[in-house]
């Protein structure tokens, strides 16, 4: 309860240092740009190479081999311009 209690009245220049910190931690990337969990470069290189050894598997074995959610693959592949992987 004293916590509470000590961030009952807030100041203004304490408020504001929040604030800065918060937008330092995003490090300049748009709202726009930013959706879900952010994409390892490393998931997307082992997607590649997953692709590129057996191009004829589906999204989920590929998820289920790596260990990522099937939306992440799919994610994956659209930013990298592969629309159909398997058909």
């Amino acid at each position: 309860m004293e916590t509470i209690e000590r961030h009952k009245h807030v100041s203004r220049t304490l408020v504001y240092t929040w604030h800065k910190r918060f937008k330092d931690s995003w490090s300049g990337e748009s709202i726009e740009e930013s959706h879900g969990r952010p994409t390892k470069r490393d998931d997307k290189n082992q997607v590649m190479d997953v692709i590129r050894e057996d191009g004829r598997l589906t999204v989920c074995e590929v998820g289920g081999m790596l260990g990522i959610g099937k939306s992440s693959v799919q994610r994956i592949l659209s930013d990298l311009s592969m629309t159909i992987v398997c058909a």
